[in-house]
């Protein structure tokens, strides 16, 4: 109880991330499978594409999530904007949970798929973006390490997705047993949602001050003001973002279908990596409290 309370900041935010990051991840490591029975009509290669143009298209949401979520953690506050998330997030991965596949109704089946990761991605963005900025406005110590957090919770998330997921592709396991983490994760998103409920609002957050927040301040203000910081994190965001989905969820789905590894035995070396990442984040934080970000980043890059 004690250690809760001296971290319960940190607890609160990281068991959010963890929530919905083994959601998010658990479509695309389970994708060869979701290509079968959403898609069955098509060849394996095709529909292993259409599951990852799904993914696509709802990644697009990620952008606008941020932006809406990012306003209504300004405007009233990163409780309300972390509680939000975790909700939208638990309500889509239920969706995914209990969905009906083409043998059962057809073209429906991936357009309802699609809804629910549209919702998802949307929901990944504004918890994701709130929860950094959340943790580094209690402004204590290091706000490299701060900050770092709801990126820890996230690669444990993924990890976890990645380890469930290989636990059911087991050889044996019966023919639904791929709804199991999308189910599971409705379970650990509602026990986030009751721990967010208690948590306080950021200390950064005047609502005097929000009122007068519209969008098009916000974006008038970052159009010129903050336009060159603005390109910089969306570059890095988008290296960062490619390296992760490359290097470590669509090699999964490339070395299954290939006949490279089992579903099970990639998902494992999947969650391995994903296992150092997060060991890594509070290591790499601290060195860039000590020697600056930038260089932390350019060493990144050259790797």
């Amino acid at each position: 109880m004690r250690f809760f309370l001296q971290h319960r900041t940190i607890i609160i935010i990281c068991s959010g991330a963890v929530a919905e990051w083994l959601e998010f991840s658990a479509y695309l490591y389970l994708a060869p499978r979701l290509a079968e029975l959403f898609f069955p009509e098509q060849d394996p290669s095709t529909a292993l594409i259409s599951v990852f143009g799904l993914f696509a298209i709802a990644y697009l949401t990620r952008p606008i999530g941020g932006f809406i979520f990012g306003y209504v953690g300004d405007r009233y506050g990163r409780r309300l904007a972390l509680t939000l998330s975790v909700l939208i997030m638990a309500l889509a991965t239920t969706g995914i949970g209990v969905l009906p596949t083409w043998n059962s109704i057809g073209l429906m089946a991936p357009l309802l798929l699609l809804i629910c990761r549209i919702l998802q991605g949307g929901a990944i963005a504004g918890e994701f973006t709130n929860a950094a900025v959340f943790m580094i406005e209690q402004g204590k110590g290091n706000p490299y390490l701060a900050g770092s957090w709801a990126n820890w919770g996230a690669n444990l998330g993924v990890a976890m997705g990645a380890l469930i997921t290989a636990l059911v592709s087991l050889p044996g396991m019966p023919d639904w047993a791929w709804r199991i983490p999308f189910l599971l994760s409705c379970i650990t998103s509602l026990l986030a949602l009751w721990i967010r409920c208690r948590i306080q609002e950021s200390p950064a957050f005047q609502p005097t001050a929000a009122r007068e927040l519209t969008p098009y301040r916000v974006l008038k203000e970052l159009a010129l003001q903050y336009k060159g910081s603005c390109l910089a994190v969306v570059l890095v965001g988008a290296f960062a973002g490619v390296s992760l989905y490359t290097g470590n969820m669509f090699w999964c789905s490339y070395v299954v279908s290939n006949g490279f590894f089992s579903q099970s035995q990639a998902n494992v070396i999947a969650s391995v990596d994903m296992g150092v990442e997060f060991i890594a984040l509070p290591l790499m934080a601290v060195l860039a409290f000590r020697v600056g970000a930038k260089p932390n980043l350019l060493c990144y890059w050259a790797c």
